[in-house]
């Protein structure tokens, strides 16, 4: 489950159970999440629906493979204006084209959806991963590349909890992330951030140690990516190298 909130990701969540990842991405960041969008990857049921609608939730659309006839008519009386999107269960295009109008003429750039397959990263300073590690660092990765560059977001236990995006330097961007993540940071089990593309110095890395991050995932590239990694290694912190940037303009 996301909440989306200016094309950019506040909340995101994964678990068995619908409900539990709803409710999880909504902790997220419940005051930037108010007249916001919820993406959620399964039917949305009457029980579903009851949970989203309940609160002080305000919502403008959700997003969904399918809605229930209960589910529609639950959301519908909650929020008079609600838009509620079925989008089926079709698979997603391997790439497309993207526009952007400028003056006289347009940009053409071709996307593809970000791959998040910890198989191919390379595991390059600190304690070799946990498995828990590696599913935060999938969230994580997905996360950053989903908020504006530049971007740093920061999970733990299955969720997002703290983002920093938009930023014109990446120290700031890290800055933001600790900042939104606040209390939540200092009680994660094992904290994992992520960065949209590689960390010029190891100044990002390091306020991002000082907070309390266990691991850490970016694409790697810089001339000086071994001070970034030395810094990991004096820490106990493991850095993971995915080979590939995600900006977002």
């Amino acid at each position: 489950a996301a909440i989306i909130k200016h094309a950019n990701p506040c909340g995101a969540a994964v678990s068995k159970h619908l409900i539990d990842a709803i409710d999880s991405a909504w902790k997220c960041d419940p005051l930037a999440a108010f007249g916001g969008i919820v993406a959620v990857s399964g039917e949305v049921t009457v029980d579903i629906a009851t949970t989203i609608a309940q609160g002080e939730k305000f919502l403008e659309v959700i997003v969904a493979p399918r809605f229930s006839e209960d589910a529609i008519s639950t959301l519908s009386n909650r929020w008079k204006n609600i838009r509620l999107l079925a989008v089926g269960s079709a698979k997603r295009n391997t790439s497309w084209y993207q526009l952007k109008s400028i003056e006289g003429g347009i940009l053409l750039q071709e996307n593809a959806p970000i791959s998040a397959t910890s198989s191919n990263w390379e595991h390059v300073a600190g304690p070799t991963p946990t498995e828990s590690q590696l599913n935060d660092a999938t969230i994580a990765w997905i996360s950053c590349a989903h908020l504006k560059s530049n971007s740093i977001s920061i999970v733990d236990d299955n969720a997002l909890i703290g983002g920093g995006m938009g930023q014109v330097d990446r120290v700031s961007a890290a800055r933001l992330a600790i900042q939104r993540a606040g209390d939540k940071l200092s009680t994660a089990n094992s904290a994992v951030a992520g960065s949209d593309a590689f960390f010029p110095f190891p100044d990002g890395p390091e306020l991002l140690i000082n907070a309390g991050v266990k691991c850490i995932i970016q694409p790697g590239g810089s001339v000086k990516d071994q001070k970034t990694i030395d810094l990991c290694n004096a820490n106990d912190v493991t850095m993971l190298f995915t080979g590939t940037r995600c900006f977002r303009h």
